[in-house]
């Protein structure tokens, strides 16, 4: 399969700006780290077949495809270790259509694929959520319905980008149209939506201080509204948060200089989960030793 981009869109400063353009597939880009209101709590691994698209399991994963996805009854065959490899889509074989399409119909968009190989073909928000916001349908051969590919496939393409990433749990997404021959000459699309998710908090750790406790950490945060909750998107604007009070903590317990840093790190339990360590150094602890009152002339000090 061959891919080049007709057009790309990158974040940057909070502008949505335009670059580089062909005149062949779609490939759109961005980043983002935004709080979502919106969570799920389970992780699961792909593997899900729904009318209209082809989801690709997981390379440990093998899952029967649903009739019209690629081939009544059939199955995917065994995945590769890269899923960039020709003839294959989130590392695995394309199956043969059960049916050749008309010629008469220009390119035909095939399938649609949402793909989550940047993180190991696991998704920890539900993929019937994904699918949900994507609107986009490809064909289905076994019961002879063909789409074609075309300027309104693509202005369908970024209206599903623009609704994924306002949903606000990617932290990268991109689409492509790939190239397809079907076994007849026909020219075909398959589309994959390549969907990374935001970070989400396992764990949440305070060390570094034997005055300050957890609790009392935990309760001020709380008073603050200012908690990190377990199983959310990690904010970055919360984060730098809970270190101003967490400092301002330990100012109160006399540690003028007083530094509170934040690490996060990988946790266990599959990817996008990691663990939020915050460090806190007391430096050294200021004591008032003395007390004048100056311009005093009636009273003595």
């Amino acid at each position: 399969m061959n891919s080049t981009a007709v057009m790309s869109w990158r974040k940057a400063i909070g502008i949505l700006l335009p670059s580089k353009s062909s005149e062949s597939s779609l490939n759109v880009k961005a980043q983002r780290r935004v709080m979502s209101l919106f969570l799920y709590s389970f992780r699961r691994p792909l593997g899900v077949a729904l009318l209209g698209f082809f989801t690709f399991a997981a390379p440990a994963v093998s899952q029967p495809v649903v009739p019209g996805q690629g081939g009544a009854g059939a199955a995917p065959a065994p995945a590769t270790s890269d899923p960039s490899a020709p003839g294959t889509v989130c590392g695995q074989r394309i199956p043969e259509p059960a049916a050749q399409p008309p010629s008469n119909l220009g390119t035909i968009l095939y399938q649609v694929a949402p793909c989550f190989d940047a993180q190991g073909n696991t998704t920890l928000v539900d993929i019937q959520t994904y699918l949900y916001y994507i609107k986009l349908r490809g064909s289905q051969p076994s019961q002879g319905n063909w789409i074609s590919y075309n300027a309104a496939t693509e202005q369908r393409i970024r209206d599903d980008f623009k609704e994924l990433w306002g949903t606000n749990f990617l932290d990268n997404l991109w689409i492509e149209a790939n190239d397809y021959t079907f076994a007849n000459g026909v020219p075909g699309k398959i589309v994959v939506y390549h969907i990374e998710e935001r970070q989400r908090v396992k764990n949440v750790d305070y060390v570094g201080s034997k005055l300050i406790e957890r609790s009392k950490i935990e309760d001020k945060l709380k008073e603050n509204d200012t908690g990190i909750r377990l199983d959310t998107f990690i904010d970055p604007a919360l984060i730098r948060k809970v270190e101003g009070i967490v400092r301002d903590m330990m100012k109160e317990k006399g540690f003028q200089s007083a530094d509170v840093t934040h690490e996060i790190t990988p946790a266990s339990g599959g990817p996008k989960l990691v663990n939020v360590t915050f460090h806190l150094s007391e430096g050294p602890k200021v004591k008032i030793q003395k007390v004048e009152f100056l311009g005093n002339t009636a009273i003595n000090s």
